[in-house]
């Protein structure tokens, strides 16, 4: 029986001791253990070495676990069983004597592809990929959609980055029964984040600037429903009078502006102001109610100087 690789010649001595010549490898004969032509045996030749290299000659499959491969490299297992180190059919990739990532089935039924690494002696999976519905799970080995991304850190790194490193806008698009919508970041107008109807900057929805500044293209609505309150009360207009209206630059970006300050409004209308991060912000929209009841107490004023005006003409 042929050992299936051939050898340097010169280190290997058959049961005669004698040594070979290229192209030769040890065969079971009936001599003993004789130096042949690989040619002269099946299958011997279709493994050779070429330096520190070893290579098939053979033009169709090789199996692994399989005596029909379908495919140039078939690896095959028995039955699903193991664990991280080697469920299903396996492919390991290491340096040296270590093993660092490796490709396997699962330890189930299912057939999922898992892509396991190890680090810090430790087996983890961090890719699996579902034979059924074809979902992709980045931390986890159960993905709920078609990409499910779990994050396990404790501090704030970000768990996913879209980056172009180019020229290009990074962006990402949603479609559906062939509405397209684009998030991201367009290149081509000033690294604004936006959102559009169609590719990114087309039709633009939302536009937020690197100042936090906010456009629009339709109207902002907020649900205002009578179904969605109670305790409902008339405002008093008259603290309209005790706000202060201002103008003042920014001191994170320099730009101009106008309105209100937070800690005065928080004085006059508490529900008006919220903090975040420390910082308080104004719902400005809030304040309608406020200049509308204001507004009507002017003008009940005024009815009445008009009034009073009319008798006094009298």
């Amino acid at each position: 029986m042929g050992t299936g690789k051939t050898y340097s010649t010169q280190y290997l001595l058959d049961s005669n001791n004698n040594s070979g010549v290229a192209g030769q490898v040890l065969s079971t004969t009936s001599t003993g253990i004789d130096w042949v032509d690989a040619n002269t045996v099946p299958g011997a030749g279709l493994w050779l070495e070429n330096g520190n290299d070893i290579y098939n000659s053979n033009s169709g499959n090789v199996g692994i676990g399989t005596t029909s491969p379908d495919a140039q490299l078939s690896i095959y297992k028995t039955a699903f069983g193991g664990d991280t180190a080697g469920s299903g059919g396996t492919l390991d990739f290491g340096v040296g004597s270590t093993k660092y990532w490796q490709f396997r089935l699962d330890s189930s039924s299912s057939g999922d592809l898992a892509i396991d690494k190890t680090y810090a002696s430790v087996w983890t999976t961090p890719v699996t990929i579902q034979r059924s519905s074809g979902n992709v799970g980045i931390g986890t080995d159960s993905p709920e959609c078609k990409l499910h991304v779990v994050s396990t850190t404790t501090d704030n790194t970000k768990t996913v980055l879209i980056q172009n490193s180019s020229t290009g806008d990074a962006s990402i698009m949603f479609n559906i029964s062939g509405d397209t919508y684009s998030l991201g970041i367009d290149n081509s107008d000033g690294d604004k984040f936006k959102l559009s109807y169609g590719a990114l900057g087309t039709s633009d929805i939302l536009v937020i600037d690197s100042s936090g500044n906010a456009t629009f293209a339709g109207d902002v609505v907020a649900f205002s429903d009578i179904k969605l309150k109670e305790n409902i009360k008339t405002l008093d207009g008259s603290k309209v009078y005790n706000m202060r209206g201002v103008s003042f630059t920014r001191k994170d970006n320099g730009n101009e502006s106008s309105g209100v300050i937070a800690q005065e409004i928080q004085k006059i209308a508490p529900e008006l102001v919220n903090e975040t991060d420390g910082t308080l912000g104004v719902a400005y929209g809030n304040l309608t109610g406020y200049l509308i009841e204001a507004i009507k107490e002017l003008k009940a004023e005024i009815e009445e100087l008009k009034k009073y005006k009319c008798d006094c003409k009298r």
